[in-house]
């Protein structure tokens, strides 16, 4: 219970700013990880050391669930990403029909 009461103190306007800076950073870097690797496992297990080294380096502390949110958020951008490339490859009813 310790880790909840500390975690609800420690949220505060300009400290939720500052971790949603971070988020960005961190997921702009696992998105990038994965356009270079082509690997979504190795981008979505990035995202969390990522994460955990920017925070600390940043504001000198982290908190466990913001780690597995910024995995989270990682994970959909995955997704959205895979379904995209996914989308594009689907040959078109016209090119079906043509050959």
């Amino acid at each position: 219970m310790f880790y909840v009461y500390d975690l609800v103190h420690y949220l505060d306007s300009g400290t939720l700013g500052m971790i949603s800076e971070i988020l960005l950073v961190t997921i702009c870097l696992s998105t990038i990880i994965f356009l270079w690797t082509k690997n979504q496992f190795i981008s979505y297990f990035s995202a969390a050391p990522l994460f955990y080294f920017i925070s600390l380096f940043i504001s000198g502390n982290t908190h466990l669930i913001f780690l597995v949110l910024a995995m989270t958020i990682q994970a959909l951008v995955n997704i959205v990403i895979q379904k995209q490339i996914i989308g594009k490859e689907k040959p078109s009813k016209n090119q079906i029909q043509n050959t």
